[in-house]
């Protein structure tokens, strides 16, 4: 069946190859030596390639049972490939000599040479014209093997009499009948169309045409029976029919089917017109439905024929057709089309598991189901025929083989009910021939892979597969390719930007291309790579010449492309671009996209078939010179080549250049040459250089430029009087223009004039930005109503414009942006345009917004409304004065900041859903806020909202911030849900709140609140009662408030569910009760109130004055819910209640502590551990005073995590130790004066993470050591006195990882080594070297990261050569620092580093010398820093090791990559 596809491909690749040959220009032949026997030769070629054309369809039938015509048509496609290859050769050659021509014409002296070139005798010409005879012959050859093998193998033109295609194409005609247990996934498919049958009813529309499209196996026929028997089709139409229409349209069969399908009687007619009118007579006045499924043909004269007795049914009449082809569905449609997509995973797994078990009972239970369930989802990708087809297929299947079967390729699994091949082929077969190829080149794309469809486009015209014609562009052809296979659900859009294929479409192109394309990630023979032409591959972070190692077989490789799936840079060893350019000479498409390369090799221009290059985000600085040799290059993409700066000199003989893409470059000028590339229709950007080498007048050469154009460092050009001609008035195809000049000191404004006005862009422009400019007014162009196409414009920092010019008159513009614009005092009529004649300035526009216009005082609307605007921002206009556009009925986003004389006045925004107005003299809303979704006011002298409709639209707010207006950073949020912020100001706060308190406790009864913040409000004493209205309310955030005594009691929050409260930053909170905190509480952080003195206690309120009382109240009240306390920066705390018994997470943390006050707390906190048996984890941080730790620690009998930070006054442990259930992690850092750790921490048996760091008092270890079973982490840093490392450390077998660090007392290393099991060991400054390398480092036999530092006096190898010292086999990563007599790095001790990826090496002072046998070959990453010596032999293109070097894909000098 596959290879079937693959004769489609390999007839199609014949035909336009045989076109090819047809069209070579044999005049230019002229100057070849035996130009009458090349030219002989080509046309037996295409002659020979018409037989053979024709026998195709006969092979592709023998070969599903004769293998050697299978092997003939392979050799037939690489035949073909070659063909074109030599083809190739010559018009290069022609190309190379024309250009040589010109170049010595061109100049005086040369003259009379260019006379007599054709027959000078050039030595190259004679080696080129050798090796061309000789590659012809072969061809020759092998044509004429292939015409012996035709004969032999009997292969006849059965091109009379129909095609064998269309039998293997057939797809089985559909009935009206269902055939399904149960549909899954299109209940709301069938709803909506439904609705759209309804619309018709409604509409004036007589018979209504509903087209459902999408691509094969995706149901479309299943939802047209669902709606064809659903019970209101029965009741609201008085005939039905249902036609299988298929690929023939043959309308007499169609139409009598309709009339078979009506009447349930045969007709026996055989004339179209009696036919016809038999139907008409059944139609006429009568309401039907009528379904055409799977139709193929567009000709809208066939359709049209077709629908003639249709139009005679009653109004309602519909028809629906289903489709894969949305040119179809456009034709033919009088109502929208209805899109079909792919159904949901857990539809999918449902019509998995009826087919697979079909009336059996489903295992729920058996847990290998999920394993199943997964690969079913990921195989079949919401397509539902796959789905079906795969259930089918394994419900015969015993369940031990569905476990092989699921590993299978969905193509190739067997059995009558594998329908997924033979409907998605159709696809593929109903293609014509110049889109059979551009689909089978998508093979190359990885699946899921988002691709655009300029890129596509791009690679196609680079591998040819874009026919040339006299009334188009490559480019225009190359986009109706792409959409005739989007239309035809080939490809599809993706949630992101861009496309995508379906897996299983992504599989059928696989199936199409054989083994002329390949991904390096998949399994291939040999002789796949022989077949190869097109090479794609995922790139890894860092990728060695290993990974290439496939491409030496492979001679004539056209592709290669990585195609990174994220915007990650990507590393490839140095020697590799030169390797793959020695080894693939016919490469088409060459692409280093992301990687971090920083040159290419001279080499590049050895490449004669390229046509596309892709260096995309790179460091690379420079291009060679060469690459201007590249006489076929179409595309050159630089984009963001950060360090490129300038582009080859002689780039003029880039005839052939296209597209050239080098936005986010800096590139400082354009080279001479430039207006010679005449074919370019990308030119992303033009930098006039400095002494103006090349004019801006080199665009006017570039007659075909189109898109986007960047014209940059204008300020360069300094004789303005030099720009003449039409430079862009003539690019109808430039959409997009930016102009910008840089700064300069002195600029003159006249000649900026003169410079803008001589570059008028075409009518046909979209987009404009001027930015930088230095006239002091805009020429007439710009607002010129002749630019009825420009939807958007930016005006940017032209700073001595005094007037804006006339946009009003611009009738398609949406979107206008002036920024930076400070002579600007007056907008007016001039703005909207004084020869205006209606009264409708801006009929467009949408958004609109000024920026740092300083000057800007007056405002005249002239009696003009912006009845369109949707985003309006007034920005540091501070001079700006009287009011807004009263009236904008649509404006949904509204931003004034800074404009301190404005008023801001609306009666109404109904659709405002985005209000922003800080720094504005008034605000007066009069109402119409429903749908906002952000709301800020702040800093405003007065204003003035209604509160009866302020507080109805407070009740949609879900989030509520009010803000002091001294908080000058808020940082304005982007809302996920709908959030006010309100800044406090005199007369909001007094006349708004305060005195309508009444009306604030009704106006939030029904509220959505759920989060409430107050930060900086220097107002605010005391919480309002009204707080218990806010039913909703889940979150409280009280912050910056300075005059916030207390909390009201917690009676106020019994009707809330609050559950979480923090408070920061009051500094007049003197105290916070148990009382005052809603039950329903689970988290409480309290930071940085420095006067709060009692936390969590239990009593009255606490007034205002100090706090004496030490004790402890006993209460019964109690914050049952309460898990997660935490206290920082509270330097006044003098007690802490009883912890509730549900605390999970307690922290308190310190920085500024004031001493004789951190007993008190502690102490409370002893007295209460007893009850927190709930107790998971402890961090304390930064007490300077504390000196011990609770007694009953060890009680906390739940205690996961224990934390203890910056504790200097800490000596000890308690007696009782620490708790030995749950305990998993423990930290010990910064605590000076702690001598001794728990006594009983070998019984810590959940232990997994013990840190202990900066305790230069801690001595020793506890007896008995440390717990071996669950340990996971061990790191012992900067321990002074610390002499020696656990007395068990051996027996830590789970331990992985340990680390060492500073610790100059531990001298011993222990007598039985380390755990064999650890795979990260760093010893940093511990002067246990040499015992450590005595004892064996390979005995580490699953160690992976290495790290040593330290001086290591005497050690000259490393491993030591003198001890025979190895290293363990398992290592990828291996630090060495600070040994000040390494000379060399050990041959024997690197030999056996299988795996390693990673090497730092940094201050070894003396190191000279890498491993004799040269550094591991798995190394992905080198690090060298500070060690002069090696880095004086490794240098770049010099060193004596540098070819060793430039095999691995980072490599890092000093903080640079080399």
């Amino acid at each position: 069946m596959t290879t079937a596809i693959e004769t489609a491909a390999l007839s199609a690749f014949v035909k336009l190859l045989f076109e090819k040959i047809g069209n070579i220009a044999f005049s230019k032949l002229s100057k070849f030596p035996r130009k009458k026997k090349v030219i002989a030769k080509i046309n037996k070629w295409g002659k020979t390639l018409t037989h053979i054309h024709a026998v195709l369809e006969d092979a592709e039938e023998k070969q599903l049972t004769n293998q050697s015509v299978k092997m003939w048509l392979d050799s037939l496609r690489d035949l073909a490939y070659d063909v074109e290859d030599i083809l190739d050769e010559f018009a290069t050659e022609i190309l190379q000599r024309q250009l040589k021509d010109e170049s010595q014409a061109s100049s005086s002296n040369l003259r009379k040479l260019s006379h007599t070139v054709g027959t000078t005798i050039n030595p190259v010409a004679v080696m080129f014209n050798s090796k061309m005879m000789s590659k012809m012959k072969q061809i020759t050859n092998r044509f004429q093997e292939i015409v012996d093998q035709q004969k032999d193998l009997d292969l006849i033109n059965r091109n009379v009499g129909g095609t064998s295609f269309s039998k293997v194409c057939v797809r089985p005609p559909s009935t009206c009948l269902h055939h399904e247990p149960r549909v899954y996934g299109k209940d709301e498919d069938k709803r909506k169309i439904i609705d759209l049958i309804s619309s018709i009813e409604a509409s004036d529309v007589k018979v209504g045409v509903i087209p459902i499209v999408g691509m094969g196996g995706v149901g479309k026929t299943t939802l047209a029976r669902l709606v064809y028997n659903d019970e209101l089709s029965q009741q609201n139409f008085h005939l039905k029919a249902w036609v299988c229409v298929s690929d023939e349209f043959d309308i007499l069969r169609i139409t009598k089917s309709i009339l078979e399908s009506i009447t349930l009687q045969s007709c026996d007619l055989k004339e179209l017109n009696q036919v016809q009118l038999q139907l008409h007579q059944w139609l006429a006045g009568k309401k039907f439905l009528i379904v055409l499924d799977d139709i193929w043909n567009n000709n809208f004269d066939d359709w049209n024929t077709l629908c003639s007795p249709l139009v005679y049914g009653a109004p309602g009449s519909t028809v629906i057709v289903t489709t894969r082809d949305m040119s179809i569905a456009r034709m033919m449609k009088t109502i929208q089309s209805y899109n079909l997509n792919c159904i949901s995973n857990e539809d999918c797994w449902s019509l998995f598991l009826d087919h697979a078990f079909h009336s059996r009972s489903v295992p729920v239970a058996d847990p290998n189901l999920q394993v199943i369930r997964e690969k079913v989802i990921n195989k079949c990708c919401g397509l539902p025929l796959a789905a079906r087809t795969l259930g089918g297929l394994l419900r015969s299947k015993p369940r031990e083989d569905w476990e092989n079967v699921m590993n299978s390729k969905i193509w190739y699994l067997q059995g009558d009910n594998n329908d997924i091949l033979p409907v998605l082929r159709l696809s593929y077969y109903h293609l014509p021939s110049h889109l059979k190829r551009c689909f089978a080149y998508c093979a190359i794309f990885p699946k899921d892979y988002v691709f655009g469809k300029k890129q596509l486009a791009l690679l196609w015209m680079a591998e040819g597969l874009i026919e040339q014609r006299d009334d188009q562009l490559m480019e225009d052809v190359g986009e109706e390719y792409f959409q005739d296979l989007c239309s035809r659900s080939l490809f599809q859009a993706s949630s992101t930007s861009g496309f995508v294929m379906h897996d299983l479409v992504n599989d059928l192109a696989r199936v199409v291309a054989g083994n002329t394309y390949f991904r390096l990630e998949d399994e291939f023979t040999a002789r796949m790579q022989e077949k190869a032409r097109h090479s794609s591959y995922i790139p890894a972070i860092f990728d060695r010449c290993e990974r290439f190692e496939p491409f030496k077989k492979i001679k004539h490789m056209r592709t290669f492309l990585p195609l990174s799936l994220s915007y990650r840079k990507c590393y490839l060893a140095n020697c590799i671009p030169s390797y793959l350019l020695s080894k693939l000479p016919c490469l088409r498409v060459l692409s280093f996209n992301h990687y971090n390369i920083t040159e290419l090799p001279d080499s590049i221009g050895d490449l004669k078939h390229l046509r596309h290059l892709d260096l995309s985000y790179t460091p690379i600085r420079t291009l060679p010179e060469t690459t201007t040799s590249l006489c076929n290059l179409q595309t050159m993409l630089l984009k963001r080549c950060e360090c490129l700066k300038k582009l080859p000199s002689k780039i003029q003989n880039l005839i052939n250049l296209r597209h050239l893409d080098m936005r986010h470059t800096f590139v400082e000028g354009m080279p001479l040459g430039i207006e010679e590339l005449k074919s370019v229709c990308t030119l992303s950007d033009f930098v006039v250089g400095k002494g103006n080498k090349v004019s801006i007048t080199a665009l006017m050469n570039l007659k075909f430029l189109q898109g986007a154009l960047r014209i940059s460092s204008l300020e360069n050009l300094t004789n303005a009087s030099n720009v003449v001609g039409a430079i862009l008035t003539d690019k109808e195809r430039i959409d997009k223009v930016v102009m910008k000049w840089g700064f300069r000191n002195t600029r003159n404004a006249s000649h900026d004039r003169v410079v803008l006005e001589k570059m008028k862009p075409h009518g046909n422009l979209k987009e404009l930005t001027v930015r930088g400019y230095g006239g002091t007014e805009f020429p007439s162009w710009v607002g010129d109503p002749l630019f009825c196409n420009l939807v958007h414009l930016k005006l940017w920092n032209c700073t001595k414009c005094t007037t804006l010019p006339q946009l009003g008159l611009l009738c398609s513009l949406k979107d206008l942006f002036i920024k930076g614009l400070p002579n600007v005092k007056a907008v007016g009529r001039e703005f909207y345009g004084e020869s205006m004649s209606n009264s409708n300035p801006f009929p467009a526009l949408e958004t609109l917004h000024f920026y740092w216009m300083s000057e800007w005082e007056e405002w005249n609307f002239c009696g003009y409304e912006f009845s369109h605007l949707r985003e309006l921002s007034i920005v540091r206009c501070l001079k700006l004065f009287g009011k807004l556009p009263s009236h904008l009925p649509s404006l949904q986003k509204l931003e004034i900041r800074q404009c301190t004389q404005l008023v801001v006045s609306f009666q109404s925004l109904p659709v405002i859903y985005h209000l922003v107005i800080y720094g504005c003299r008034k605000v007066n809303l009069g109402g119409g806020l429903s749908s906002a979704n952000l709301m800020i006011i702040r800093d405003v002298e007065s204003f003035l909202f209604p509160l009866n409709e302020f507080f109805q639209n407070l009740r949609k707010v879900q989030k509520l911030t009010v803000v002091g207006s001294y908080v000058s950073d808020y940082d304005y949020p982007h809302p996920s849900l709908p959030h006010w912020v309100l800044f406090e100001n005199e007369e909001f706060s007094q006349k708004g709140i305060a005195e309508n308190e009444e009306l604030l406790r009704k106006g939030v009864v029904d509220c959505e609140i759920k989060i409430l913040e107050l930060r900086g409000c220097k107002s605010l004493e005391k919480l309002q009662p009204w707080l218990h209205s806010f039913k909703s309310l889940r979150k409280l955030y009280i912050e910056c408030c300075p005059k916030l005594i207390s909390l009201p009691d917690a009676v106020i929050y019994s009707s809330l569910c609050l559950k979480e409260l923090k408070i920061f930053s009051c500094e007049s909170l003197i105290s916070i009760g148990r009382h005052q905190l809603p039950p329903t509480l689970e988290r409480l952080e309290i930071s940085r109130c420095h006067k709060l003195q009692r936390l969590l206690d239990v009593g009255e309120a606490c007034s205002s004055s100090r706090v004496t009382d030490e004790g402890s109240i006993s209460c019964n009240t109690n914050s049952p819910n309460l898990q997660h306390l935490k206290i920082g920066g509270c330097r006044s705390l003098t007690f802490l209640g009883e912890l509730p018994a549900s605390l999970k997470h307690l922290v308190i943390n310190y920085s500024i502590f004031d001493s004789g006050r951190v007993g008190a707390i502690l102490e409370s906190i002893i007295e209460r551990f007893d009850n927190n048996t709930s107790l998971e984890s402890i961090e304390i941080g930064y007490l300077p005073y504390l000196k011990s730790l609770p007694e009953n620690l060890h009680m906390l009998t739940n205690l996961h995590h224990i934390s203890i930070v910056h504790c200097p006054s800490i000596v000890s442990f308690p007696q009782g130790g620490l708790p030995t259930v749950h305990l998993k992690s423990l930290r010990v850092e910064d605590c000076e004066k702690l001598e001794a750790l728990p006594d009983n921490m070998y019984n810590l048996t959940s232990l997994q993470e013990f840190t202990i760091k900066k305790c230069p008092s801690a001595a020793s270890f506890p007896q008995g050591g440390l717990p071996t079973v669950h340990l996971k982490k061990l790191i012992v840093e900067s321990c002074d006195k610390l002499a020696a490392l656990p007395d068990n450390i051996h027996n830590l077998m789970s331990l992985p990882e340990l680390t060492i660090k500073n610790c100059p007392g531990i001298a011993s290393f222990p007598e039985e080594g380390f755990p064999t099991n650890l795979t990260s060991l760093c010893i940093h400054k511990v002067e246990i070297y040499t015992p450590l390398f005595n004892w064996g480092l390979h005995r580490l036999t699953s160690l992976q990261n290495l790290s040593i530092a330290g001086r290591c006096p005497g050690v000259v190898s490393f491993p030591q050569d003198e001890i025979d010292m190895k290293l363990p086999t398992s290592l990828t990563s291996l630090t060495i620092e600070g040994l000040q007599d390494l000379i060399y790095l050990s041959n024997k001790g690197f030999r056996s580093l299988t795996s390693h990826e990673y090497l730092r090496i940094e201050r070894c002072p003396k190191l000279a010398y890498f491993p004799k046998n040269g550094l591991p070959p798995s190394l992905l990453q080198l690090h060298i820093h500070q060690c002069p010596v090696l880095q004086q032999r490794c240098q770049k293109g010099k060193g004596q090791r540098w070819p060793e070097l430039a095999c691995i894909p980072e490599v890092i000098f000093n903080c640079y990559k080399v």
